[in-house]
């Protein structure tokens, strides 16, 4: 299989780690970020709906990769996800950042 140029963005969350481990007893953080994370999957179905195609994102510890094609479109679409995932997680409830904090 030939490599293709793509754009990659890893984001490196503060804090995530402990959100997660938090979600053992805490199901409105639970369902928060089952949902941040179900979005982005939702969305890079749409992405791909629309022809572009070649969107991936994978989450593991306090970090989240995205990568999308070398194009301008898939470029366009990357910076989307990224503004989309800061807002998100700046818009979180402030009883559930004070006690993540």
């Amino acid at each position: 299989m030939p490599y293709e140029e793509r754009y990659d963005a890893f984001a490196d969350i503060l804090g995530f780690s402990e959100r997660v481990r938090r979600t053992e007893t805490d199901s409105s953080l639970q369902e928060f970020l089952a949902a941040l994370l179900s979005d982005i999957g939702t969305r890079a179905g749409q992405y791909d709906d629309l022809m572009i195609g070649g969107f991936q994102f994978q989450a593991f510890s306090d970090s989240v990769v995205m990568s999308t094609k070398g194009d301008a479109n898939g470029l366009s679409y990357l910076l989307s996800e990224i503004q989309a995932l800061a807002l998100k997680l700046l818009k979180q409830r402030p009883s559930d950042a004070a006690r993540i904090s």
